[in-house]
């Protein structure tokens, strides 16, 4: 049996936001496996 994916999509996050905040945040729901980053310019 495979493992459940869940996928989150974070969006408007600050520029002055430090990684290890976001992802203290994130800990607290489950085990953070990979985080990608894309930046949209428009």
């Amino acid at each position: 049996r495979f493992p459940v994916s869940r996928k989150i999509q974070i969006r408007n996050i600050p520029p002055h936001l430090q990684w290890e905040v976001l992802d203290g945040l994130l800990a607290q729901y489950g085990t953070v496996e990979n985080v990608e980053l894309r930046v949209w310019i428009l």
